[in-house]
């Protein structure tokens, strides 16, 4: 490889060593006596690592120039990792993966140098992020992966920048279009912490709904993703929200499937979490006829108990939206109703429990 094309790495082996064991005392005493090494990139070559997101594509042996966090979340040292996070500011900084496309394994002839954020690294697994999550991390922030290409003495880029975790991991994975995989990883992201009112606000249902494999498409599976985002706190008193959700339903309507009652639970609890349907009265028609749907319940959406519902939810921030909720001092009827926006509350300790919850938020 020429070495002109990478940025400047330390070799030491036993401090990626003590990272791959998760041995936090030798890190601690490494990061202490050179304190730069906590930002520099540790250059090893790996045989067999396949990087998560990047399987099929990279093929080992490749080179890897991490920071040590990069390190730690790719050997899921949690430790380290989490002393990493709360010591240094280095969760969001470049990490470098280099591996040769010519069949000779001629490094000189075509190579290909990526750079990634961490997060790259590893596809989205509840363990892993663990760390994560306990620690307040920001899976919000913009996401950037440049790669080149290099051919002899010239090379050719490409980039992908995603606003956030989940759009990188969407964008770079090819299972995550497998709808059963989309709902698996949003689970995971979510429950790390990523923020579903903010997410919502930048997809297209349908369009996203269309991106995943025909051969591989339950309609089931994008009703349990539109119901995750509720769950974790979407905002469907923010009409742009409201009409993404309308329009997701309607085209789920157009799908084969005899699970209609899933759609129609689906239907009213956006219902009930949004202000009204005025605004879209021929969307709600095609879908009240489509769903076979008389009307809409006006009594519970305007009950108390749907009022403090809906202020609670807008006053709840969308990271760490459902363990704020779980949290709450209220039986598991109203979290469920907070949760879902499924009128299961009727009795009045209940909706006390609720105007007592939106006086605490």
């Amino acid at each position: 490889m020429n070495l002109v094309d990478l940025p400047a790495y330390v070799i030491n082996m036993p401090l990626i060593t003590a990272i791959r064991q998760d041995n936090l005392p030798y890190v601690i005493a490494a990061l202490e006596k050179y304190p730069c090494l906590a930002c520099s990139l540790l250059y090893t070559v790996d045989e067999k690592q396949v990087l998560g997101l990047f399987k099929g594509l990279i093929q080992p042996p490749t080179a890897l120039l991490l920071t040590p966090f990069g390190y730690a979340f790719l050997f899921s040292s949690k430790e380290v990792l989490k002393h990493l996070l709360l010591n240094t500011n280095t969760s969001q900084q470049t990490c470098f993966v280099a591996d040769c496309l010519d069949s000779e394994q001629r490094w000189r002839k075509r190579h290909r140098i990526l750079e990634i954020p961490p997060m790259a690294l590893r596809v989205p697994q509840a363990e892993t992020y663990r760390p994560l999550m306990l620690n307040k991390f920001n899976f919000d922030n913009r996401q950037q992966i440049n790669c080149r290409v290099f051919t002899g003495t010239g090379f050719k880029t490409s980039q992908v920048v995603a606003e956030s975790v989940w759009e990188m991991v969407w964008s770079v994975w090819p299972p995550a279009k497998d709808a059963n995989v989309l709902v698996e990883f949003t689970a995971v992201l979510l429950n790390a912490g990523c923020n579903a009112k903010l997410l919502v606000k930048r997809l297209n249902f349908e369009k996203l709904f269309n991106s995943c494999k025909p051969a591989a498409t339950n309609p089931a599976n994008f009703v349990s993703f539109l119901y995750l985002l509720i769950f974790h706190g979407a905002d469907l008193q923010d009409n742009t929200v409201l009409a993404n959700f309308l329009n997701a339903i309607v085209y789920l309507t157009t799908l084969d499937t005899q699970e209609t009652h899933i759609l129609k639970g689906l239907f009213i609890a956006v219902y009930n979490l949004s202000n009204d349907f005025s605004e879209y009265p021929i969307i709600v028609g095609i879908i009240k006829r489509a769903l076979k749907i008389d009307k809409l319940s006006r009594s519970v959406h305007r009950s108390l108990k749907f009022m403090c519902i809906r202020k609670i939810r807008r006053q709840i921030g969308g990271a760490g939206f459902f363990r704020t909720i779980s949290k709450m001092n209220m039986d598991k009827e109203c979290k469920y109703a907070l949760l879902t926006g499924i009128p299961t509350v009727n009795h009045e300790a209940a909706v006390q429990q609720l105007v007592e919850g939106l006086q605490a938020v």
